[in-house]
């Protein structure tokens, strides 16, 4: 039912390591962390607002969610299509361990 093993070609942005771990993953779980992560950011959100609500705070908290996220999603989009296509890294700090090791720092 939950078996993306036969996708013809994945979108760039999507990493290889994520669909794997879809794949072998039961379906409730990739879904309730997905959950369980909008929750904890309306919640933070939330809080933030009512602790301290003015339209410059949630105007600002909008572009620096929105601007985090893009930054995520263009170093996932950079680091697996251009630094190593063929090596598949499973979140940003593998990718520095990748990197310093490649260069010779351990």
């Amino acid at each position: 039912m939950w078996n993306f093993r036969f996708v013809a070609k994945a979108p760039p942005f999507v990493s290889h390591y994520f669909l794997r771990h879809i794949a072998t993953s039961t379906p409730p779980k990739p879904s309730l962390k997905a959950w369980l992560f909008l929750f904890i950011g309306f919640l933070s959100a939330g809080i933030l607002l009512v602790e301290n609500w003015s339209w410059h705070t949630a105007g600002l908290l909008a572009l620096g969610v929105w601007g985090f996220c893009r930054a995520y999603f263009f170093a996932f989009y950079v680091i697996g299509g251009w630094v190593d296509p063929q090596f598949m890294f499973s979140g940003l700090g593998h990718f520095i361990l990748w990197w310093w090791r490649r260069r010779g720092g351990a």
